[in-house]
């Protein structure tokens, strides 16, 4: 991911590249380079081999996040972890559990606790698009459970004396 926050060189804002883009708005990066070829979204061709970038502002219109999470996305595009896992909840919060579970993945590729836990329920009960698969699940349970994670502790430690119970959470993310 690319991000330039030296709004200097950049008259209109923070520039993204079409990846960040993409984990953005959930689209695929044929469809950005539509998006920027019929002007739905404005960008620039910054190199030779004709990368592109975007403002940030023009990609939020697109997505759950306001002005104000500019910030939280530099921090992700950085691989702080606590931002991936924060713009996961967004777009979780938001009804996109699908573009939530990529920054679930990369926070708890990370390291975050929280994430981890959020990828358990996702493979325990292979909601939301994701394949069921029980294994992984549980490794990531174990992972945020290691990791200090209250609710994972809790969980782990119950299936450990063989009650083990997590609470279904794949009508969670439905909206109301």
């Amino acid at each position: 991911m690319t991000i330039d926050t030296e709004k200097e060189k950049t008259p209109g804002g923070i520039e993204i590249d079409l990846r960040l883009a993409g984990l953005l708005t959930g689209k695929t990066s044929k469809t950005m380079q539509r998006w920027c070829t019929d002007g739905t979204l404005p960008s620039r061709i910054v190199d030779q081999r004709g990368k592109r970038m975007v403002l940030l502002d023009s990609v939020l219109l697109f997505t759950p996040l306001c002005a104000d999470d500019a910030w939280l996305v530099g921090e992700a595009a950085g691989g702080n972890a606590g931002a991936l896992n924060e713009i996961g909840v967004i777009f979780l919060e938001a009804g996109k559990p699908e573009i939530a579970f990529a920054w679930f993945d990369g926070a708890a590729k990370a390291g975050h606790a929280d994430a981890m836990h959020w990828l358990s329920k996702y493979f325990i009960y292979g909601t939301m698009g994701v394949a069921a698969n029980e294994a992984l699940g549980m490794s990531w349970l174990a992972a945020a459970a290691a990791k200090g994670h209250e609710i994972a502790k809790a969980q782990w430690t119950t299936f450990r004396i063989g009650r083990f119970e997590i609470e279904d959470y794949s009508n969670a993310f439905e909206n109301d």
